[in-house]
């Protein structure tokens, strides 16, 4: 028993979880390693699942992705800094970030696979 869920997302043919204490997992279909959690992705508290891909959301408001990335929705950018939400789209990310550029201290949606803020 892993213990009590906080989050959790469905893609195609896979899950992913946010369980107390931040730990995430995944199962299911995994052909392009959405699945395959990486080991020091550390504490999260969101989590979004992509058609072939998986995002989450840090404690401490990085975001990591992995999986499928012929897109480039996998490609977190560097300018992001700490983000509040993401989410996952079949073949893009978003995270909404209030450090998209060093002046900014709006909330901003960033959205990766085509690069761009709104």
């Amino acid at each position: 028993m892993v213990g009590a869920f906080l989050a959790a997302a469905g893609a195609v043919a896979a899950v992913q979880t946010v369980y107390a204490g931040g730990g995430v997992r995944a199962w299911g279909w995994n052909d392009f390693g959405q699945c395959n959690v990486p080991n020091e992705l550390g504490p999260c508290s969101a989590v979004a699942a992509g058609g072939y891909h998986t995002v989450a959301l840090r404690q401490d408001g990085g975001v990591r992705a992995w999986g499928y990335n012929g897109l480039g929705q996998c490609n977190v950018p560097n300018e992001l800094g700490p983000c509040s939400a993401v989410a996952a789209g079949l073949y893009h990310t978003v995270a909404i970030s209030c450090a998209i550029s060093p002046t900014s201290s709006e909330l901003a949606p960033y959205s990766f696979a085509n690069p761009r803020t709104f």
